[in-house]
């Protein structure tokens, strides 16, 4: 370690009186701007030579010698002689320069002040080591030795500008301030360092690892020793325990660290740091400190009510607390299936999956570590969903029957029946002389605290007869209106229908089935008819109603179509509506006739289109963007048609898109784009590609221009002048020269034609490698 403190002057003959009077304040300081007055004229002077000898090279260099050989129309020999004419009497030129610097700073060296400088390699030294103290001079010079202002003679060893001091075996007694005096030609400069010899710090028989029980307030002892004066320091978390700390952490007068009423949190390791008073010099010593606690357990809650089932799982958590960490253990309800229980790691948690009924009772947690034991008790309700049977799920009875259904109801606690649909309360449901009405779906509920439960039974027998009905004649048809009908607890799934025009004539009969319409055709009109019909459901009919006398109607033509604009839907140009015919007029569509007209267009004839009669939708396509049109559908069966249905739509104006067409040409383009892109960049970087080939078939090979003995080129030889830094880039290669018909040299690049004029050819000279000098 170099030592901060500056080299003092003492004036020849002042060494006898330094005891008597101190040096006067501010002499140092004045010397030293002496010397930087001295140094800053000494760099003055070299710069001004320096500048004076570049100058002198820039005035030779813009000389009519260096200019007279770059003509295009010397000889190459003559070119060459000059060339290393030059390059000689620049050689000479640096060598001057060089030295002429060299001997500035040789002579400005003569006249350096005299320097002192006295290294350590540290100012902490410890007993019984060895240290050297070198002092180090700048000039020849004599050299003397103090320790406290007392002239040392003894394990020195000196040459002109070096003196070493080696401290053997150190010993405390030779901590002090040492000093290097030197005697130039009668005056004496000086530096000195303060060295400080110690004992390291010893913890000698400390205990390092301490076990305490909670609750107790204890010391814990640090015994360092050490030279000079130790002090002791206690660290906890990286954090100093100060001596009037207002936690439960004090350092005591002897070194030894109180904890009061300790706990558990205050575990850990604790850091007693020796230091030596008033240097950076300690040593710390890590002392463990365990807390002991007795086990505590705590259940959340001493009782729950968990929800038995194969998809349930219930978990059982055992809070416990204590060091060293407690084992645990637990005890069951016997009726419980011990087998199946989960546990984590330390078993505090305990999973039941599938809760059972068997599973309700009493679970202890215990505790133990070697210092106690503990427990908790925790009671685990556990309740059943009722479970509902039935001795018969479905019966079929015919009208008249009984039946009698049990309801049976499991769980915990014990749930409670009732019969849904009915009025009676209990396990069992009893049907007598059975009719229509009693068919359908019978459910029994059983419920506890635990929820509900429900199964059905289904109760099924013949429907009733039809008696919320009207019948409407048609053109020799009639149909049936039915608003409701008793369906016996089984849907229905036929009508049938009869009628007959005598009473002594047989029943014609017709089935419908149930999402059919009740009606019937192909009639007499103008006749007369008795008409009866009744229910089906899955296993029995039902009666018939009572008969209906109905007067069926003339022939005609057909009502005019269905129509909803809402429905209409429009695809680019075309339209496309559904047609619903509600009656035929008691004969057989045969087709529709379409007629449509543009409104926006006077004078425009109306179009036609016939639609076939099975057709359930109406399509009219071509027709015109940007246009509003008028529809009339009629109906058409052998007796005529029917009025037409008017329809009211438009066209949007047609969206242009740039169809497969375009994506092409924008895709083409877009690659005709990057191709010439890519082929520009290789004729500008690399001289390829189609640019470049184009270029050289136009304007000729290419060729750069010669440049100037002032860029430092001459065909293809570099002038460097040793010492002066040539700018990066300054001299670039030649391209190959060539002479076109009339001796033109050119220079053909990708972004310009070529710029010379008509120039006689120079004369073709071998390659000459580069010369450096």
């Amino acid at each position: 370690m170099r030592s901060q403190e500056s080299a003092v002057l003492v004036p020849s003959g002042a060494r006898e009186r330094r005891g008597a009077a101190a040096p006067a304040p501010g002499g140092s300081r004045a010397l030293e701007h002496q010397d930087v007055e001295r140094s800053a004229k000494i760099s003055e002077i070299a710069i001004f030579r320096c500048v004076s000898v570049l100058s002198l090279v820039a005035e030779y260099k813009k000389s009519w010698t260096w200019r007279r050989f770059v003509g295009f129309g010397a000889p190459f020999t003559q070119q060459l002689h000059q060339l290393y004419r030059a390059m000689a009497t620049s050689a000479v030129t640096v060598t001057l320069f060089g030295f002429f610097c060299m001997f500035a700073t040789w002579t400005d060296a003569v006249t350096e002040m005299p320097k002192v400088e006295l290294i350590v390699a540290r100012k902490d030294i410890p007993l019984g080591s060895t240290e050297l103290l070198l002092c180090r001079a700048n000039k020849a010079t004599t050299f003397r030795w103090e320790k406290d202002e007392e002239e040392i003679d003894e394990l020195i060893d000196s040459d002109e500008e070096n003196s070493r001091l080696t401290l053997k075996n150190v010993k405390m007694t030779d901590s002090g301030i040492y000093k290097c005096i030197c005697d130039f030609d009668g005056e004496e400069y000086e530096d000195s360092v303060n060295l400080y010899v110690y004992e390291t710090p010893n913890f000698g028989t400390t205990k390092t690892f301490h076990e305490f029980l909670v609750n107790q307030t204890v010391h814990i002892p640090c015994l360092v020793t050490g030279k000079p004066e130790v002090e002791t320091n206690w660290y906890w978390n990286d954090v100093q325990v100060s001596r009037n700390d207002t936690s439960n952490l004090n350092v005591l007068p002897d070194g030894s660290l109180k904890i009061t009423n300790i706990q558990r949190e205050n575990h850990g390791t604790y850091g007693c740091e020796g230091k030596i008073k008033g240097r950076p010099i300690s040593r710390t010593l890590n002392i463990s400190v365990v807390v002991n606690v007795p086990p505590t357990v705590l259940f959340h809650g001493e009782r729950t009510k968990v929800l038995a089932g194969p998809d349930r799982n219930v978990t059982l958590t055992c809070l416990v607390t204590g060091a060293p960490q407690p084992s645990i253990t637990w005890e069951t309800p016997e009726t419980s299936d011990s087998s199946r229980y989960l546990y984590n790691s330390d078993k505090s948690k305990l999973t039941i999956p599938g809760v059972a009924r068997s599973d309700f009772g009493r679970y202890v947690c215990s505790a133990v570590n070697k210092i106690g034991e503990d427990s908790a008790t925790f009671t685990l309700d556990v309740s059943e969903l009722p479970l509902v049977s039935l001795s018969q799920s479905e019966v079929v009875l015919n009208l008249g029957d009984s039946v009698s259904v049990f309801c049976n109801a499991t769980g915990h606690p014990t749930p409670t029946i009732q019969w849904l649909n009915s009025s009676k309360n209990g396990g069992m449901l009893q049907i007598k002389n059975v009719v229509p009405s009693d068919g359908g779906v019978y459910s029994c509920k059983a419920t506890n605290e635990a929820g509900s439960n429900t199964k059905t039974f289904t109760l099924m027998t013949s429907p009733g007869v039809p008696t919320s009905f009207t019948i409407k004649p048609g053109s020799a048809a009639f149909h049936i209106n039915l608003q409701s009908v008793v369906n016996g607890g089984s849907p229905i799934t036929q009508y049938i229908i009869q009628w007959r025009k005598e009473s002594k004539d047989d029943w014609n009969e017709t089935v419908i089935p149930f999402s059919g319409r009740l009606e019937v055709t192909s009639l007499a009109p103008y006749t007369e008819y008795s008409v009866r019909f009744a229910a089906k459901n899955k296993h029995f009919r039902g009666d018939f109603s009572a008969e209906e006398k109905i007067r069926t109607l003339a022939t005609r033509e057909p009502d005019m179509p269905g129509l909803s604009a809402d429905e209409g839907k429009i695809e680019r140009n075309s339209y496309s509506i559904p047609i619903k015919q509600l009656s035929d007029g008691a004969s057989p569509i045969q087709h529709y006739v379409v007629r449509y007209q543009m409104q926006n267009k006077e004078g425009e004839p109306w179009r036609e289109k016939i639609i076939d009669a099975n057709s359930s939708s109406i399509h009219l396509q071509n027709l015109e963007y940007g246009s509003d049109y008028q529809a009339e559908i009629t109906t058409v069966n052998i007796n005529g048609f029917s009025k037409p249905a008017k329809i009211y739509f438009s066209i949007p104006q047609a969206q242009h898109s740039l169809g497969k067409g375009g994506v092409v040409a924008i895709v083409l383009v877009i690659f005709l784009m990057l191709l010439v892109g890519v082929d520009a960049l290789c004729c500008y970087t690399n001289h390829c590609g189609i640019l470049n080939f184009l270029a050289r078939k136009l304007f000729g090979p290419n060729v750069t221009e010669a440049k100037s003995l002032e860029e430092g080129v001459f065909n293809n030889v570099a002038v460097t002048m040793n010492g002066l830094e040539k700018p990066r880039g300054s001299i670039p290669k030649l391209q190959s020269l060539n002479k076109t018909g009339n001796g033109v040299q050119s220079e053909v690049t990708c972004d310009k034609a070529p710029l010379t004029k008509f120039e006689k050819a120079l004369a073709k000279a071998d390659p000459v490698n580069e010369a450096r000098l």
